[in-house]
């Protein structure tokens, strides 16, 4: 098991280097969510975010671990529709882990189940203990498809909160970078 770790970490920790492909992995048990998922895909692109949906961009063939550990690590957000089985989907869990481990922004969307069914409760117990980090008081959307609209707001808020805040740190270590470069410059000088 700790070999799995260890491979784990090291293509985390790799893809978490380099530059981000998408705005959002859409995060989805096809069986249930995924015309939801494509919904969102649409809207997102039409608002010129990059979301990442597996249908689009992958076959089944291209879709390995790595692959995984890769788009989900180089995405800015996930974006988690949660199902009534979700959780029990290996794929989806681990999705969730990678973006826990990439520290990237998850956001629980929950699917409003065909009428007259309620939302799912969210709750923190119904989640693996590997999983339970995932889930905070702030980061549950009910996704409501007669009132897309509202909703629509409030996603494209989140996604301009989030990659403002990726700008603005990228910004600050490329600052960071150029003082360090200064301050090794002026202590050549100093030192002829």
């Amino acid at each position: 098991m700790k070999n799995i770790l260890t491979i784990f970490d090291y293509y985390t920790e790799k893809f978490n280097k380099m530059p981000k492909l998408y705005d959002v992995f859409l995060s989805h048990k096809q069986s249930e969510a995924q015309d939801r998922a494509k919904v969102y895909k649409l809207f997102l692109k039409e608002k010129g975010f990059h979301a990442f949906y597996d249908k689009d961009e992958l076959t089944d063939d291209d879709w390995t671990i790595e692959k995984v550990i890769e788009v989900v690590s180089r995405s800015k957000s996930l974006f988690f529709f949660y199902t009534p089985t979700i959780l029990e989907n290996v794929w989806c869990q681990l999705e969730l882990l990678i973006a826990i481990k990439s520290k990237i922004p998850i956001f629980i969307i929950n699917v409003e189940p065909t009428w007259p069914k309620k939302h799912l409760i969210v709750k923190k117990s119904d989640f693996p203990s590997y999983l339970k980090s995932a889930l905070t008081k702030n980061n549950v959307i009910y996704d409501h498809r007669y009132e897309f609209d509202k909703l629509e707001i409030k996603i494209l808020n989140i996604l301009n909160t989030i990659i403002n805040k990726q700008k603005n740190k990228t910004k600050k270590n490329k600052t960071k970078k150029n003082k360090t470069k200064k301050n090794k410059t002026k202590k050549i000088k100093l030192e002829k």
